[in-house]
Order: structure tokens, then C-alpha cells, then sequence
């Protein structure tokens, strides 16, 4: 997809890979839409843009509660009269022993990661059908095809999610709309800044050599350019994805065995 002049609604967009991509759709000229639950963080966001020579649209919304999320869509399509590319990439997630994560902690959870890019595919498809074709690009993690101790939650709604890309990737074939996975891998963000139990020697580790924001923020722009269907930042994380779907969670097991024992734990 050619990007100038393309109207972008992107979830997260007030911080991380979401604000990263921000400047860099706008860069390629895309008029964006721009939702986050922090007002204050979006409505500086939007006037940076702005003073860019950008078009930016400020929608404070949490899209984990179905009405806003609807709402976000439709005020986009309201002041931009359209909607090409979609991009449910607001996400949450926290650490911890798996017995001892409150139940509001996993609805919360499941509710931004997995309900709330359903909700804006059911807001946005219409639109998107009516004007013959458009992106969605649903960011899940190569978590989601691995068993991960203590991030099971994260792990868990992140696999819900690449389930419902792939179905919705042949559902919306028909009508143009192509549906495109970004799995990101170890990133520097503020995504598992909440914690629940103690530090974690396993959790610094995993972000030992993590990537950008930016740089992942480009390697997403770049493919909803190119359409590609499912994309790894890290080719490391591809292989190992493939790695654990041929030979079982053993392996994974075997090799978190040393991290564990220096948590001092095992798995809940």
C-alpha cells in the first residue's frame, strides 16, 4: 500500500513502537488518527505532528470498553471520511507467577489485547468494505507461539490473537480488506513497566539486546507497504517460534530451566 494521503488509526499511539510508528507514518505523508487512553500524552503528540505539517486527530478512548472503541472509529471516519489502515497495536502485560495474578489483572488483560482489536475490526470493516478494501495489521509477539512461565497471560491473549488474524485474514480476502500480523519481539517499552511479585532476573534478561522502538516502528511501516501477511522484526524469533511448533513446549522448557532456577521459583 502506497501510504501518502492514507487515513491510519493506530491504538497505543501515545507511547513505545505506537508513538515510533507515529512519526514515521507521518513522515510518509499517512493522516493519522491517533488513540491512546492518556489525553494529555495524544494532544501533545498531535501538536509535535502538526507543527510537522502533519494531520493528526487526537482520540483519547481505552478500546478495551467496546462503546469507545467504537466511538474512535467513527469520529475518525467522521473528519477523515475514510479509514485505509487500521492498526490494533495498544497492548498490556504483566509479570508474575501465574496462581497469583488477580482475576482483574487478567480480564484487563485479555480485554486490550484480545477483545478490544475485535472491537475496532467490527467498527472499522464496514467502512473499509464500503470503500473497497483497506489493512488491518494486528501486533502480537512471538510469545504467542511459545509457552512463556510467568507471562502466561500476555502469552496467552497474544496467541488468541494470531488465531483471529488468520481467520480474519481469509474472511476479509473477498473483500479486499488484507490482515497482516507484526510480531515485534524483545522491544524497549513501558509495556512490562507493571510487575506483579518480585524483580526479575529472567525479565532483564529477555531485554537484554532489545530493539528500538524506532526500529521496530520501521519495520512495521514497512510492511503494511509491502502487505506481507505475518512479519518477525527478529529472525531469531521466527526460528524459534518454528523451533517450539515442531518439537513441542519440552524444548522451551529446557532452556528457561537455568532463568527459573535463578528466580528461585518454579512455575505456577
Amino acid at each position: 500500500m502506497e501510504l501518502p494521503g492514507k487515513v491510519v488509526l493506530l491504538t497505543g499511539a501515545s507511547a513505545g513502537i505506537g508513538r515510533a510508528a507515529v512519526h514515521t507514518l507521518a513522515a510518509r505523508g499517512a493522516r493519522l488518527a491517533l488513540v491512546a487512553r492518556s489525553a494529555g500524552r495524544l494532544a501533545t503528540l498531535a501538536a509535535e505532528l502538526s507543527v510537522a505539517g502533519a494531520q493528526a486527530l487526537a482520540l483519547p478512548a481505552d478500546v478495551s470498553d467496546p462503546a469507545q472503541a467504537a466511538t474512535a472509529v467513527t469520529t475518525c471516519l467522521q473528519h477523515y471520511g475514510r479509514l485505509d489502515v487500521l492498526i490494533n497495536n495498544a497492548g498490556i502485560g504483566k509479570y508474575g507467577p501465574t496462581a497469583r495474578t488477580a482475576p482483574a489483572d487478567l480480564q484487563e488483560i485479555f480485554a486490550t489485547n484480545t477483545l478490544a482489536p475485535m472491537y475496532l475490526v467490527h467498527a472499522a470493516v464496514p467502512a473499509m468494505v464500503g470503500q473497497g478494501g483497506g489493512v488491518i495489521m494486528n501486533v502480537s509477539s512471538p510469545l504467542g507461539k511459545m509457552v512463556m512461565p510467568y507471562l502466561a497471560a500476555y502469552s496467552a491473549t497474544k496467541s488468541a490473537l494470531d488465531k483471529l488474524t488468520a481467520a480474519l485474514r481469509a474472511e476479509l480476502a473477498p473483500a479486499g480488506i488484507r490482515v497482516l500480523e507484526h510480531n515485534p519481539g524483545q522491544t524497549h517499552t513501558e509495556i512490562f513497566a507493571r510487575t506483579v511479585g518480585e524483580s526479575s532476573p529472567m525479565l532483564e534478561r529477555l531485554h537484554r539486546g532489545a530493539e528500538s522502538a524506532e526500529s521496530v516502528a520501521a519495520k512495521l511501516v514497512r510492511q503494511i507497504e509491502t502487505e506481507k501477511p505475518v512479519y518477525y522484526c527478529r529472525w531469531q524469533s521466527r526460528l524459534f517460534a518454528r523451533l517450539v511448533a515442531l518439537t513441542g513446549p519440552g524444548v522451551l522448557a529446557r532452556r528457561m530451566a537455568p532463568l527459573l532456577a535463578e528466580q528461585g521459583k518454579t512455575p505456577s
